[in-house]
């Protein structure tokens, strides 16, 4: 999973296991740290996945019972 997330972030095996051994993070924490690409509540991200989708795109997901 290291070697993963290295490759992904372009950082060094020794730089993701440091950010490992402090997590875990609070969003804004994550973004500093280069976890994450960005922050959005669940209705922007909706919107942005509808706008790339192109119209008669339609979101699915797993809903908790």
């Amino acid at each position: 999973m290291v070697k993963g997330i290295s490759e992904g972030r372009k950082m060094t095996e020794a730089e993701v296991r440091a950010l490992v051994d402090r997590g875990p993070f609070l969003g804004p924490e994550a973004l500093e740290a280069r976890l994450v690409d960005g922050l959005a509540y669940r209705d922007e991200v909706h919107a942005k996945l509808k706008a790339k989708g192109g119209a008669g795109s339609k979101l699915f997901g797993l809903q908790p019972t």
